[in-house]
């Protein structure tokens, strides 16, 4: 299994601000609530968190919330500390319009793991390199019970199958198909040859498909969970909390082996 990134893990003990961006709402009788967890897209949107107490929408610059039905909201860059069950902000400024996700990884999550072939990534055979041949190979592949996970990998710079020609971006020339097994993966490869001859990648799992997702209904609303999914490409289960502790990642990693299940903070210590 590739190692991702690692977490922004908080110490035990850690004393110091933390900081977020995220959704401030406050609707009817509820107080203000920095949304840590997911926002349902309605109008006006609905979501929680912990209280904000003290906030104050008039210390705001103005055009940096909306309301609407007895709702107020905008989306800001919090920073403050975690008392009981509140987040008392020291400090909030209008969130910069982004489209990156805060939680992201600098590298491409589904980066094909194997080396790229000599050559560059090609067809072994255009002639089955089609939509139709890969959705046969992904169908093969998942007949497997060792099947670790499936993926794509969009091959960027643009790479011709022949001298003079450029498949357009969205062809399936241009994707690696990744397979990831716990079983024998030249075996597999083998297989899957007889249905698909694009750019292919088998690479080795920890743990399998189905493990993965069982893995996931196990931890889902554990350890103050807010949301919970899989990456078959690292062979993880993303487990989001408000404060991704060492101690906890530390537990979960001496339970589930190193590296299966993946903490991330939405709260993050400011530096």
């Amino acid at each position: 299994m590739r190692s991702a990134p690692p977490a922004d893990l908080v110490p035990d003990g850690y004393d110091g601000l933390l900081r977020t961006r995220a959704l401030v709402l406050e609707s009817g009788h509820l107080g203000p609530e920095l949304c840590l967890g997911g926002v349902q897209e309605s109008f006006p949107p609905q979501c929680g968190g912990p209280a904000l107490p003290g906030w104050d929408w008039g210390a705001q610059p103005g055009g940096s919330y909306e309301s609407a039905g007895g709702t107020t909201w905008g989306d800001y860059e919090v920073t403050g500390r975690l008392e009981g069950g509140a987040f008392v902000v020291e400090r909030a400024v209008p969130a910069p319009p982004s489209t990156a996700d805060p939680l992201g990884d600098a590298e491409d999550p589904f980066a094909s793991p194997c080396p790229e072939p000599e050559g560059g990534w090609r067809p072994t055979d255009a002639s089955r390199a089609d939509e139709a041949a890969l959705q046969r190979a992904v169908a093969r592949a998942e007949e497997s019970e060792h099947l670790g996970g499936v993926w794509l990998d969009q091959l960027l710079p643009v790479q011709a199958d022949e001298p003079g020609a450029e498949p357009s971006p969205g062809s399936p020339q241009q994707l690696v198909l990744n397979v990831s097994t716990t079983g024998d993966p030249a075996a597999l490869e083998a297989a899957l040859r007889e249905e698909w001859g694009g750019p292919l990648c088998v690479s080795r799992a920890q743990r399998t498909r189905a493990e993965l997702y069982a893995l996931q209904d196990e931890l889902t609303g554990r350890h103050g969970a807010l949301s919970s999914s899989v990456t078959e490409a690292a062979g993880q289960v993303e487990l989001t909390v408000p404060v991704a502790f060492a101690s906890l990642q530390e537990e979960l990693d001496a339970t589930h082996g190193e590296g299966v299940v993946r903490l991330l903070g939405v709260l993050r210590p400011a530096r």
